[in-house]
């Protein structure tokens, strides 16, 4: 009687129509490239890019619109960079240098004994 066991999850068969929005993404997409290369603290926010798209570009939309879709361009690049990530280190040359470079234990007592940190069983401090 029914074709899945389980109900399949609901699928957007059509693209996202945002009339008001489309003709400014290439704008809003070239904001953040270009605050790449300026310092953390003076990169635009959400809110800053519609202000600038209202007054430079005479934008008629609203915030919410701007913030959802700057939301969504910035998860798709996270989720390009995991991937990117995840298949440098399924590489096995890339695997093998991590394990020859990898700090041994000892490496690991030495530099925190040179903080005073390290609670080992060679030297106990009371």
């Amino acid at each position: 009687m029914l074709r899945f066991s389980i109900p399949p999850r609901y699928r957007c068969d059509k693209e996202i129509r945002r009339p008001k929005l489309d003709g400014y993404t290439g704008i809003i997409d070239q904001i953040p490239e270009a605050d790449k290369l300026v310092p953390k603290k003076q990169r635009h926010t959400s809110k800053r890019i519609f202000e600038r798209l209202r007054d430079e570009h005479h934008f008629a939309g609203g915030l919410t619109i701007v913030k959802n879709y700057i939301f969504a361009a910035k998860q798709r690049q996270r989720e390009i960079q995991f991937t990117i990530f995840s298949a440098q280190i399924c590489l096995p040359s890339i695997r093998a240098v991590a394990i020859v470079n990898a700090p041994t234990e000892s490496d690991d007592r030495d530099s925190c004994r040179s903080q005073g940190g390290w609670r080992g069983e060679e030297s106990k401090r009371t």
